[in-house]
């Protein structure tokens, strides 16, 4: 890891504004609190190391997206005593955890710093009861550990069975301080549950409270942790080089495109000189900047040697340099190579990272974004979870008393790949077995299909509607084999005067599905002997009767609710 440091000093140079601060006590006058430990890396160097990368971004963005965009809950796992009053603090804290900031904003602005720095810091700020009210993220750039407190006796309360126990260790509290530009004035924190308190101004230990002056809390997550150095490294540590390589040919190209590429040809003049007009003209038509460099040029030449009566014969050679179709960017299997070097360190597919390069389909998208959620972004997440659940939730459930605050616990929300086809084979197969209610039913076709329909529980008056749809303006007949509902086209209007034994037959069917409520007028049975032996205008009827009897609004599109109805019930 040395090397690493010493070879990004050598090449990025940036200034580290805690540099004067590490050894002893300060020579800036700001300073005059404990010593600070230096990291390996200077974080700012790191940021700025990122931004020349042109791979890199995209991974952390990838990141950010992935693993802290999906949102968030608080979840009860008791089976009683829920405090609700409890639920909604929590809910509310994760939700607007700091002034004009989200969850998803605090998360993001985290793993980002993490990714980056392999570093974040998130500050927790308490109320005068000792219950945290706000938290925010501080700047990795700007912050640095310092000296550990003295040792001191601590008593911690581990769940072990049913019960909490109280167990007494020995261990050093970590202090931190935050320095926004070089000069300014240093600001002590103490870490998360610090028994000890610390002085915000200057960084002095104690037993007992300073007030309004005691340092706020900072909860400090690491990506890899380094065996020598209390703070971590990014996953992209050890490419590195492979950054800065695939940079530096970034650069050299642009320079190469820059000064037009190689030259196209060379003029080889032998026994004569070149006219000082024909020179500057040639000159002019190969410099970089001409914007017409395929222009024909005649050049003057004079004989240079031989009597005046008798010259030497002038010999012109043109010689190309490389090909004829204009200049070409170098290093390119090299950068490829570099680039995947700097995917691997995160374990992405491309596909997440807005590539193009790898073809793909459905199945294959589906494969890499699932085997990414497994390995990469589930892991991730459920960290921060137990995280969150171990320090902030259980602090805020032991100080409001709740009698078993090891069920309060975060859960992220996990990214979710699910075609329509399969959550409509879903939804039937939970009809069949009579596992959900209608209401439920409708519920899961309006998520589906994107519509807002509204359960029935009048079936006259569902009918009223369809019969009033059809009367203005025609019905719509189709044949509905196996989910299949063939081109429709408009015939007789479906009058009011249904015949009842059809309208009975419509609502036996949901029955039998597990889609209605009622007692049925006929068997199983005979059901589905009388469905097999209607007419063909019957069961064509039948197919908008059975919607018609399940949604109290259905007259915005007759025919596309009956093929969604009959693609969500499937072979009647």
């Amino acid at each position: 890891m040395e090397k690493v440091a010493d070879t990004l000093t050598n090449v990025v140079s940036v200034e580290d504004i805690f540099e004067d601060n590490y050894e002893g006590f300060s020579t800036n006058s700001a300073f005059s609190g404990p010593k600070l430990i230096k990291p390996l890396i200077n974080p700012a160097l790191l940021f700025d190391i990122m931004e020349m990368s042109s791979v890199l971004p995209q991974c952390i963005d990838s990141m950010e997206c992935n693993i802290d965009g999906t949102g968030q809950n608080i979840v009860y796992r008791g089976s009683d005593n829920k405090n609700e009053e409890l639920m909604a603090i929590l809910q509310d804290l994760l939700n607007n955890p700091f002034p004009q900031t989200t969850s998803i904003a605090l998360r993001r602005a985290l793993r980002r710093d993490k990714e980056i720095t392999g570093n974040s810091y998130m500050e927790i700020m308490r109320g005068a009861d000792g219950k945290i009210l706000f938290m925010r993220q501080a700047p990795a750039a700007t912050i640095r550990l310092i000296r550990p407190s003295p040792q001191i006796e601590k008593e911690v309360f581990i769940k072990r069975g049913a019960n909490y126990e109280s167990f007494s260790i020995n261990l050093k509290e970590k202090g931190f301080v935050q320095l926004t530009t070089k000069g300014a004035k240093p600001v002590y924190f103490r870490e998360f549950g610090a028994q000890q308190y610390i002085h915000r101004y200057t960084g002095e230990w104690s037993s007992t409270s300073f007030g309004a002056e005691d340092g706020t809390e900072i909860i400090h997550e690491t990506n890899i942790k380094n065996s020598n150095n209390p703070y971590g490294t990014p996953k992209w540590i050890n490419s590195i080089v492979n950054i800065l390589s695939a940079r530096n040919g970034e650069l050299i190209n642009l320079d190469y495109f820059q000064s037009g590429g190689t030259p196209p040809v060379v003029f080889l003049i032998k026994n004569g000189s070149i006219s000082k007009s024909a020179k500057t003209t040639l000159n002019a038509l190969f410099d970089p900047s001409a914007k017409l460099r395929q222009r024909s040029v005649v050049a003057e030449v004079n004989p240079s040697t031989g009597a005046l009566d008798s010259a030497e014969k002038i010999d012109v050679q043109v010689e190309r340099f490389g090909s004829g179709d204009g200049v070409h960017a170098q290093f390119g299997p090299f950068m490829a190579r570099a680039e995947q070097q700097i995917k691997s360190s995160f374990r992405l597919p491309s596909i997440v990272l807005g590539g193009s390069g790898e073809s793909s389909n459905y199945a294959t998208a589906f494969v890499a974004y699932q085997t990414a959620e497994q390995q990469v972004f589930a892991p991730e997440r459920l960290e921060y979870d137990n995280l969150m659940t171990l320090t902030v939730i259980r602090d805020m459930a032991l100080r409001m008393g709740v009698p078993d605050p090891e069920n309060y616990v975060l859960q992220s929300n996990p990214l979710s790949i699910v075609d329509t086809s399969t959550q409509i084979k879903a939804i039937n197969l939970a009809a069949d077995k009579h596992a959900i209610t209608k209401d439920s039913y409708v519920e899961a076709v309006n998520s589906v299909v994107s519509l807002d329909l509204i359960v029935s529980d009048n079936e006259d008056e569902a009918l009223n509607q369809l019969s009033t749809e059809s009367d203005s303006g025609g019905t719509i007949e189709g044949t509905m084999t196996n989910n299949n509902v063939e081109q429709a086209r408009p015939v007789t209007p479906l009058s009011k005067s249904v015949d009842k034994s059809l309208v009975n037959l419509s609502n036996d069917i949901l029955i039998v599905k597990g889609l209605k409520k009622g007692e049925l007028t006929q068997s199983i049975d005979d059901v589905l002997v009388a469905f097999n032996t209607l007419p063909d205008t019957d069961k064509n009827h039948l197919k908008y009767l059975m919607p018609a009897s399940f949604f109290d609004s259905y007259t915005s599109d007759v025919q596309g609710l009956a093929e969604i109805f009959s693609c969500a019930m499937g072979s009647y």
